[in-house]
């Protein structure tokens, strides 16, 4: 009877247990510089390796970080187990990360070579477990510079020059820009009534960082405010006419970069304007019109980036 009763038990934890076992497939979390990130994934995806475990199921994360020899692979998984090493290729580091996901830790997907072992030192007594949130990738910190060429919806020519930076956390790269703005005349409004123009914007806005083969494709948005004054040129006026002006300024624009160096990337942007508030006729106290400010502009640069975006 006793026997009769431990083989059904024994029956009912193999039919319990087998689903929740195959309701669970390998998975590793990755986080860390997206470059890295992708090339890992598209590794463990042809190792049948899912990105986010089911729920219940064990996690496994995995931080990537670049170094001077290869790259840092930093493994962590529920129960405070944790490992370091630091290896040239990434098929290692997709074979270490497999091994953590399917439990094999000693197994021979731990055996390429170039791998460096460093132990972590030991987890102290009540140690928070694992967040189930991946850990952020480190801010890195860019500065840019660039000259456009723009068309404004009076007709009317400007160049303009912009100097910027921003912090990327992961695939979004947040900041500022200012920019000088100058219409030397040559057509549309400017031209019609004899007026030069000079401004200055600036502006914080947010970028998005989307790899496309060996290019960077990084559309963006920004919101600002902006400076302009406008300079009657012509006979009729007896000594100077200035007119001050200004307001809100919005935008949306699209770059595309490819890298000259590990710090160092070259720009092609291009951009949309909308000055809300713009009024395209300004005049001055004896009723002289001078070009206002054109309502919207767009068109296109060339710069440079330098530092990680």
């Amino acid at each position: 009877m006793g026997q009769a009763v431990a083989a059904s038990l024994l029956i009912a934890v193999v039919a319990v247990a087998g689903p929740a076992a195959a309701a669970c497939p390998p998975a590793a979390t990755l986080t860390g510089a997206p470059d890295l990130v992708d090339e890992v994934r598209a590794l463990l995806v042809t190792r049948g390796i899912e990105a986010e475990p089911g729920p219940g199921c064990p996690r496994v994360l995995a931080i990537l970080v670049r170094s001077d020899d290869g790259l840092e692979v930093t493994v962590q998984a529920s129960g405070h187990r944790s490992e370091v090493r630091r290896m040239r290729e990434m098929s290692t580091a997709a074979a270490l990360i497999e091994s953590w996901a399917r439990g094999d830790l000693e197994g021979p997907l731990l055996s390429g070579e170039g791998i460096t072992r460093r132990p972590l030192a030991p987890e102290p007594e009540g140690a928070r477990p694992l967040s189930p949130t991946p850990a952020p990738a480190p801010a890195a910190f860019s500065v840019h510079g660039a000259v456009y060429a723009l068309r404004g919806g009076d007709g009317s020519f400007w160049l303009e020059p912009e100097v910027g930076g921003c912090f990327a956390i992961g695939a979004v790269c947040a900041g500022a820009a200012v920019r000088g703005r100058f219409d030397p005349g040559l057509t549309g409004q400017s031209l019609a009534h004899d007026t030069r123009r000079l401004g200055v914007d600036v502006l914080v806005g947010a970028d998005v960082s989307i790899p496309l083969g060996g290019l960077e494709l990084r559309p963006g948005i920004g919101a600002g405010a902006g400076w302009l004054r406008s300079s009657f040129v012509g006979e009729e006026a007896q000594g100077n006419v200035d007119i001050d002006g200004g307001g809100l300024r919005l935008e949306a624009r699209l770059g595309l970069g490819v890298s000259l160096s590990d710090d160092v990337g070259l720009e092609l942007r291009l951009r949309a304007q909308l000055a809300p508030l713009a009024r395209a006729l300004v005049y001055d106290e004896q009723g002289l019109a001078l070009a206002g400010e054109p309502s919207w502009g767009v068109g296109a640069g060339l710069g440079l980036r330098l530092g990680a975006p």
